[in-house]
């Protein structure tokens, strides 16, 4: 959980700097493509808040409440809520693996050389998305918290199948009837 907040903090920092540049250049009457890195970004920002709050709640339910006894409908959003989170999270991570390192941003609307001017002006970020390290940290972040977070689900998982579940309102009666007829 904690790797996939920093991812995501990585990720805004990135994708601020991104936005910026593009900013800057689209204000000199040129335009910067660097639509396929902020959907992935705004993505990963997405599933890892996602996987904090579903990992948080869990976190503190186990700590203030650990013998606690949920009703089955509970226990089973709890259980589609992280496996849909580790879905959104896998989806984020092989997108910005793949964007990353195969796609770069680039300048239309001039000419080359005017477009090279504009860049060796707004050098930073680079437009090769592999060649800052921000982009590379933040996705090393992201492929631990999805490791972690494929885990937890795991975990979550086995425990929601070995935990006892409370009973449904037809099964409390049965209960009651056959203690109060035994006695």
């Amino acid at each position: 959980m904690m790797s996939c907040i920093a991812a995501e903090g990585v990720a805004t920092y990135s994708l601020a700097k991104y936005k910026s540049q593009k900013n800057h250049i689209n204000s000199l009457g040129a335009h910067m493509n660097s639509n396929g890195l902020v959907p992935a970004q705004d993505l990963t920002n997405v599933a890892c808040a996602l996987v904090a709050t579903i990992f948080g709640a869990e976190f503190a339910l186990l700590l203030f409440w650990p013998r606690m006894v949920y009703p089955p409908w509970c226990v089973h959003t709890r259980m589609a809520l992280a496996s849909s989170a580790t879905i959104l999270v896998a989806a984020a991570t092989l997108m910005n693996t793949v964007i990353i390192a195969h796609n770069s941003a680039f300048i239309t609307g001039v000419n080359s050389a005017t477009a090279q001017q504009y860049l060796a002006l707004f050098s930073w970020p680079p437009i090769r998305y592999r060649s800052w390290p921000a982009n590379i940290i933040y996705l090393v972040l992201l492929w631990i918290g999805f490791i972690g977070t494929v885990i937890s689900t795991a975990l979550l998982l086995t425990a929601a199948n070995r935990l006892p579940v409370q009973n449904t309102s037809r099964e409390r009666k049965e209960d009651e009837k056959i203690t109060t007829d035994s006695f």
